[in-house]
């Protein structure tokens, strides 16, 4: 991987882009790797955060501001990662590294500028907890309502369910032209890897009537299929997903189906199918 590396940049710059290019690594494996080349960067005593910190760091600068909160949580982050139980706010990262973990309330592949902002958001505001005593307890306890107000509620004003529901169909409805696909009459939502939308689906149909049903095909090519009275998508599970269900709520699966990183490789093996031959 490294010589194809050296060999695709030395072909860009005989092109001639002007590319220069540095690895860092903090992982054991690299050391031939890092023996060999001189751009593979390798230290095996810091995780991969506080690498990159110090290196943009030492190249770029830092306002005072952020890296005052920054810079702490950068030191938490390699206690946590390196497991040194002995360093620095080692207890505080455990809870940081589930809370990340488990931050699982925006799809990745759906809404992938969002979620990395939510998560972003979440770590910023849990460094106003470390430092202070007991600063571990405190941000286990509060991670539900930060979770909250970054999705514009608060602890008492709704369910996380809700929340998150609420949250995800005002972001899908931002897509609606890009994301709609047809079945004869029908328009219809096209989600990939969304899973249980249950609510969400209900949801969006409800406050974009211009949908007659909203779909969500998982990474394994099973589809669930929603409607709110404007379609029966049993029909569509039952003559092109080879599945079934209710009038309203139905689940199938696409034989074959091939995982994409693209959203439009999948709104295109989708649309073809529902462009197949129309069932009454």
């Amino acid at each position: 991987e490294c010589e194809r590396l050296v060999q695709s940049v030395l072909e860009l710059n005989l092109n001639g882009f002007q590319i220069t290019f540095e690895l860092l690594d903090h992982h054991k494996s690299g050391q031939e790797c890092a023996q060999t080349y001189e751009w593979y960067f390798l230290d095996t005593k810091r995780c991969a955060t506080h690498i990159v910190y110090d290196t943009l760091l030492t190249r770029y600068g830092l306002c005072d501001s952020v890296r005052q909160w920054l810079e702490p949580m950068v030191k938490m982050i390699n206690s946590v990662d390196l497991w040194l139980e002995e360093g620095y706010a080692f207890e505080f990262g455990k809870v940081a590294m589930r809370m990340i973990v488990e931050c699982k309330e925006l799809n990745r592949f759906m809404f992938d500028k969002e979620d990395r902002e939510y998560k972003l958001a979440l770590l910023k505001e849990s460094a106003k907890f470390l430092g202070q005593e007991k600063g571990e307890i405190l941000l286990d306890n509060a991670i539900l309502e930060m979770k909250k107000c970054f999705l514009k509620g608060s602890l008492l004003s709704a369910t996380l369910d809700n929340l998150i529901s609420k949250y995800q169909s005002e972001l899908l409805a931002q897509k609606a032209e890009s994301c709609s696909i047809y079945w004869k009459q029908y328009r219809g939502f096209l989600s990939y890897s969304i899973g249980n939308i249950s609510v969400l689906a209900n949801l969006f149909l409800k406050n974009n009537p211009q949908f007659d049903f909203f779909i969500d095909v998982s990474a394994r090519g099973n589809v669930s299929l929603r409607a709110n009275n404007a379609c029966d998508v049993s029909v569509l599970a039952k003559n092109y997903f080879n599945g079934g269900g209710h009038a309203n709520a139905s689940g199938g699966k696409i034989d074959g189906f091939k995982e994409s990183f693209i959203y439009d490789n999948i709104k295109e093996c989708v649309q073809n199918i529902l462009k197949g031959e129309e069932y009454e």
